[in-house]
């Protein structure tokens, strides 16, 4: 046979060519085979039995192209058609070369594969008598390819973010198109045990029924050094135990090896695990491939694990790891989309807790941090399922409530929040009780975008703190106006505090037998423009700017300047009580600045007592009693303002030292039509006598409460029965007459010697 190309009888051939050739066609890997001049096969090599599992003896004497190749038609019919054409005008009558990578040939078992082929014509003077083809297979190099292309479109999906378990999957799919006849499985470490995420060509395959999970044993995997380990025990017994991997290996797949992957840390984050025909072996091609599939699968969950952190750092609040701001709203545009398919309505609540700024300074931030975190736990515990909650800023959470039917649902579910939240916390031996106050806004009534929602719940919250706070406040439009006209007293404050605008109004505190024996001293203001301002307006905002201080300065100057001066006109001395804010006590010179003011007034330390509120005792009970106790070391004396209410703890009063209660005017509301009352108030004097204070009950009303009072065993009372706050010079008016008659208790109640109008007062004394 002549070498496909060369005209055959052109040369002739020198000595040995023959079995040169011989040999050439019985060892090359390339298939060779060639047919007469009517396409009927007449030489195949031995490389052809191995490539497609014919023998020699089944295709010789047949048409090449029904048993060897076929191009595959267009229109995607698996039609048989000739190799080449043999038309007179085709390559094989004009005796040419012709080559070409699109052939497909057939194997005997119906399989088939690519190949690359070179044909020429055999001639002989000219006249055609055959033609010869040499093949190769490129199903390999095709493959190949193939998988360098999967490979970057998977490197690029993991940079685009796509979901781990479609990246994985994509990762196996390709590894099983490269390698058909092996099966793989990638795994997720989690803790220490294993979760399947993707599997390729395990539902067709069972090549051994005896295979158990006892194979896992003998896993091993490639280290860093590209040797093998075998896996730790604790990793083959999460393995071992993941039920998706006892499925497989009970179908009967044979178990190859396993391929762990380890985080930079060196941790593990995942397994490949491959399945084989156990005739094959694991040869050096698929070991390459493998690593390469190990790199992918490593670097997809890596890349996963580090976004889900990231992204948990963009939207997550890293000391309470409640959802952020940013996360919140997109949340919150998400619950307003179903809430409109719903027609329901949405509660938008910011939550604020109360003085804890403070509470953090004087704990310090560390400790402060372990408390905000355990209320941040509480409130997640106390909201429904279908509500979401979120950190906004500082000490403010912001609370998204769900399927509400109107702003009564949202106004008692963050009630019963507030209730809950005031249940004392223990962090690390100290004892902390919480209140917040509450802004709620309602979808859509009062916004239709997350910004409105937000602004409204907001100014909803700041008008909660000026009513005194630990309450939860609706939005109204009237609040907006609210609002900025509490920026506008801000102004006004500030220029009230420069130009000494504010006056003092002192209401009676009398002896169960009506006898005068102190004043509390009460802030007024009256505006140039606005008229009298209840302190339960401007009280709240001089606190949140920090006005209050100087103010508070200004008070304890007046109250000791007006004793004296009632002492230089020859009234009765009396003992002065004054309010001071938690911003004034919290000053390290706020003892040694009262001891000035007194010495240079010249009033008697022990004739001014201090009222305090039990919210600032409670933020911290130690300090507290250091800075109370320099009071009493000048001589003053220590009353705690509305006992019984918000915190309505008696246990601290021990550990205080303390002159006076005062008793919320709430536990006399209806004194004398219930036995509830009475029973609490007799509770209050009876400690208070144990401990040996004093006890003064606020806004008497009616005859029957004073007479209640006393078989309680109350010791002093004020109220609007008695006497209404009253100006300097109606104060003195009503003592110079005590002074006259020797006593109150023949005069008639509800004094009224040129008395502030209603307004002036404040209403719960």
């Amino acid at each position: 046979m002549a070498i496909p190309g060369i005209t055959a009888g052109m040369h002739a051939p020198w000595p040995g060519a023959e079995a040169l050739n011989s040999l050439l066609m019985e060892w090359t890997a390339d298939g060779i085979f060639a047919t007469d001049e009517d396409g009927i096969t007449t030489f195949v090599n031995p490389a052809i039995a191995e490539m497609t599992g014919w023998t020699a003896k089944e295709l010789l004497g047949k048409p090449q192209h029904t048993f060897v190749g076929h191009l595959p038609r267009e229109d995607g019919a698996n039609v048989r058609e000739p190799l080449v054409s043999d038309t007179a005008d085709g390559p094989v009558h004009n005796g040419a070369v012709w080559r070409g990578e699109g052939a497909v040939f057939l194997r005997k078992d119906g399989t088939i594969f690519p190949a690359a082929y070179t044909g020429a014509a055999i001639l002989e003077q000219g006249r055609l008598r055959g033609t010869v083809v040499v093949f190769r297979d490129i199903s390999i190099e095709r493959r190949r390819k193939q998988w360098e292309r999967t490979r970057n479109e998977i490197c690029s999906a993991i940079l685009e973010h796509h979901v781990l378990s479609s990246n994985l999957q994509r990762i196996a799919d390709a590894f099983v198109a490269f390698h058909p006849s092996r099966s793989i499985a990638i795994f997720l470490v989690l803790g220490q045990e294993f979760r399947l995420e993707a599997e390729a060509g395990l539902t067709e395959r069972s090549s051994r029924p005896e295979a158990s999970t006892a194979e896992v044993q003998d896993a091993r995997v490639p280290v860093a050094d590209g040797n093998y380990a075998t896996l730790s025990r604790p990793l083959v017994s999460g393995l071992a135990t993941c039920p998706r991997f006892q499925e497989i290996l009970e179908s009967g797949v044979r178990l190859g090896p396993v391929f762990l992957l380890t985080s930079g840390s060196g941790e593990a984050s995942g397994a490949v695990a491959v399945f084989e025909d156990p005739t094959r072996l694991v040869d050096d091609l698929a070991l390459e491939t493998m690593q390469s599939v190990c790199d992918l699968a490593r670097v997809a969950i890596e890349h996963q694990r580090f976004y889900e952190e990231a992204a948990h750092r963009l939207n997550y609040d890293r000391p309470t790891g409640l959802p952020n701001r940013l996360f919140l709203e997109d949340r919150l545009r998400q619950t307003m989309g179903i809430s409109r398919l719903q027609g329901k309505l949405i509660g938008v609540c910011c939550l604020d807790l109360d003085h804890f700024k403070q509470i953090n300074e004087t704990l310090g931030h560390e400790l402060g941090d372990s408390f905000f975190k355990a209320v941040s736990e509480r409130l997640s515990l106390s909201i429904r399922k279908i509500d979401f909650l979120a950190r906004q800023s500082g000490d403010e959470f912001i609370l998204v409530l769900r399927e509400l039917e109107g702003s009564a649902d949202a106004e008692k579910i963050c009630t019963r929040l507030l209730k809950d939240l005031r249940e004392p916390i223990v962090v690390d031996g100290h004892s902390l009780a919480i209140s917040a106050s509450v802004g709620i806004s309602m979808f859509p009534q009062h916004g239709e975008t997350v910004d409105q929602l937000l602004r409204n719940a907001d100014i909803a919250l700041r008008a909660a703190k000026r009513a005194g706070r630990g309450l939860a406040q609706v939005y109204s439009h009237g609040l907006g106006r609210q609002i900025q006209r509490a920026a506008e007293m801000v102004e006004a404050l500030v220029t009230a505090v420069a130009q000494d605008q504010f006056r003092m109004a002192y209401q009676p505190i009398y002896t169960m037998n009506r006898e005068i024996v102190a004043f509390e001293a009460l802030l007024r203001w009256k505006h140039a423009k606005w008229g009298q301002i209840s302190p339960l307006e401007f009280i709240p905002i001089a606190e949140t700017t920090g006005l209050i201080v100087p103010m508070g300065d200004w008070v304890i100057k007046e109250v000791c300047r007006q004793a004296m001066e009632w002492d230089s006109a020859g009234l009765p001395p009396v003992k002065m009580f004054a309010n001071v804010s938690g911003a004034q006590l919290e000053r390290h010179d706020f003892a040694s600045k009262i001891a000035h003011t007194l010495q240079r007034s010249g009033l008697a330390p022990e004739r001014l007592e201090l009222e305090i509120t039990e919210s600032w005792i409670i933020s911290d009970l130690k300090g507290a009693a250091r800075k109370l106790q320099k009071l009493r070391d000048l001589g003053i004396g220590v009353a705690i303002d509305d006992f019984g209410t918000g915190y309505s703890s008696f246990n601290y009063l021990q550990a205080l030292p303390l002159d006076t209660l005062k008793i919320d005017r709430s536990f006399l509301h209806g004194l004398d039509a219930t036995a509830a009352h009475p029973s609490t108030v007799r509770a209050i004097t009876g400690l208070a006598q144990l401990l040996g204070l004093k006890t003064v009950a606020e806004g008497v009303e009616t005859e029957n409460q004073v007479t209640a009072l006393s078989e309680s065993g109350c010791d002093f009372m004020q109220g609007f029965f008695l006497a209404r706050p009253l100006r300097a010079h109606a104060a003195a008016s009503l003592l110079r007459k005590q002074q006259t008659v020797g006593g109150f208790s023949n005069l008639p109640t509800q004094t009224s010697f040129a008395e502030p109008s209603p307004e002036e007062c404040l209403v719960h004394k």
